[in-house]
């Protein structure tokens, strides 16, 4: 007999939804992170191509 059996259709509904909202936050957390780090790199891209020019005295 299968442990699902004994679990109310609710409770595996809730908890089937919990497991989906978990994997999206990993998802979310992991996209942000590499947007964090492609947007530092491109920020010392652009430095490279066109450094800081000095202000007008």
């Amino acid at each position: 007999m299968n442990a699902l059996d004994n679990i109310k259709l609710g409770t595996k509904l809730i908890g089937s939804f919990l497991i989906v909202a978990l994997i999206v936050a990993v998802v979310t957390g992991m996209g942000y992170v590499n947007l964090r780090s492609v947007n530092a790199a491109t920020i010392r891209l652009h430095d490279l191509i066109q450094p800081q020019r000095s202000k007008p005295k």
